[in-house]
Parts: C-alpha cells; sequence; structure tokens
C-alpha cells in the first residue's frame, strides 16, 4: 500500500518532469517540489509524534486520525484507494474488497477470541481470589467487634469496601461482556473488556501477593 502511494507521487513528478523543456528543467522541479511542500507541509512535525500534543496539533491541521482498526480498514475501502490500486493494474476493486473482507475477520476473531480469555480469567482466576480475600476480611471483621477490640476495625473495613466494590464492578462487567461475545459486535467487546479489566486492576492493587494467581504489574517491571 505505502509502495503504491509512493509510485503514484513519483509518477505524477516524473511525468510533470518529462514534459517540461531541458532549458526549464530545474525551475519547473523546484516548482514542483515547492508545490508539493505546500500542500503536504501540515504533515511536517518536529515534536514528538507519539505524544497527545501531536494529536491536539494534528486535529487543528485538518489531519485525520483513525485510532481504532475497523476505521482503518474502512479507508482500504475508499473510492480514492480503490481507484489507486486500479490505476496501476495492482488489485481490482474485486480483490480490494475481498481483502478488506478477510481483514475484518480476522479482526473480529481475534477480538473475541480475547474478550472470551478475559471473561474466563476473571471468572475463574481473579474473582475466586477476591472473593476469599473478602471472606477473610469479613472473618476478621466480624472477630474484632465480637471481642470488643476497635483497633484494626477501621482498615479492615477500609480494605474490605474496597475489594467488594472493585468485585462487584468486574462482576458486572463480566455479565456485559459475555452478552457482547454472544452477539458478536467488536466495539462492544473491547468497550467491556476495558471495563473488565479497570475493575480486576483495581483488585490486582488490594489483594494479597501471596494470593494474586498472576503477576503482578509491580513484580513484572522490576523482574529481570
Amino acid at each position: 500500500m505505502l509502495n503504491t502511494a509512493v509510485t503514484e507521487v513519483l509518477d505524477e513528478i516524473s511525468t510533470k518532469l518529462e514534459k517540461a523543456k531541458k532549458a526549464d528543467f530545474n525551475k519547473t522541479l523546484q516548482k514542483i517540489l515547492s508545490d508539493i511542500v505546500k500542500k503536504h507541509k501540515k504533515v511536517l512535525f518536529n515534536g514528538d509524534g507519539y505524544t497527545e500534543e501531536w494529536l491536539i496539533e494534528a486535529k487543528k491541521r485538518g489531519l485525520p486520525n483513525l485510532e481504532k482498526t475497523p476505521e482503518a480498514l474502512k479507508a482500504l475501502i475508499s473510492k480514492k484507494s480503490i481507484d489507486l490500486f486500479g490505476k496501476y493494474n495492482i488489485l481490482s476493486k474485486v480483490e480490494v474488497l475481498s481483502r478488506y473482507e478477510v481483514y475484518k475477520e480476522q479482526y473480529d476473531m481475534a477480538i473475541d477470541v480475547e474478550a472470551k480469555l478475559t471473561s474466563d480469567i476473571a471468572k475463574t482466576m481473579l474473582l475466586p481470589v477476591a472473593l476469599e480475600q473478602l471472606t477473610e476480611l469479613a472473618d476478621t471483621f466480624a472477630s474484632l467487634t465480637d471481642i470488643g477490640v476497635k483497633a484494626g476495625q477501621a482498615a479492615a473495613k477500609a480494605k474490605l469496601t474496597k475489594i467488594g466494590k472493585y468485585a462487584d464492578d468486574a462482576t458486572k462487567a463480566i455479565a456485559l461482556l459475555d452478552k457482547a461475545i454472544v452477539a458478536g459486535k467488536s466495539s462492544d467487546l473491547i468497550k467491556y473488556m476495558d471495563a473488565v479489566r479497570a475493575a480486576c486492576d483495581g483488585l490486582e492493587i488490594e489483594v494479597d501477593d501471596e494470593k494474586w494467581p498472576l503477576p503482578k504489574y509491580s513484580e513484572l517491571l522490576f523482574a529481570y
């Protein structure tokens, strides 16, 4: 795709130069280059292109920003793209459309697998340890209350509340994710996977290291 785009530009430039008279060659070349810079200078950016700064600046300049794969794939089947591939006999319209369908199906299948795995890990590995810790904290809080010891009650209750909230959030998000898996809508799958992750990230911080079944972020960062 990139090679085809470059080919078109080089074709346009060479066509103009071939029509130029020998005496006017350098003058024509300078005008072509000047016109290219004027027309496309809005893509030039000397800062860090991976920062929010560039996204904001690009929007100001009217540049497209296709954040999601489905959006990017649709660019392939635009009239401009189809005409370009056809112009150089690289792909016919039917071939472009067929590739789009294949790429889209591959994307949908990958998201579906990830969604099912997200749900499975959350339900069978993470929620059980969260509930186990909730039970232990509840027992601790009840024991302290029964014997009239106030020290530690507030800490146990605060921890109990935090883990309980994250566990409830995870349960709700998993239920929504499971429904979305049945419906098979990729955008919803990503949204609810993010929700499951947010809840489980909270549990990861609050649940004891010894109970957590997966490597925690803190362990991954300093593993060597």
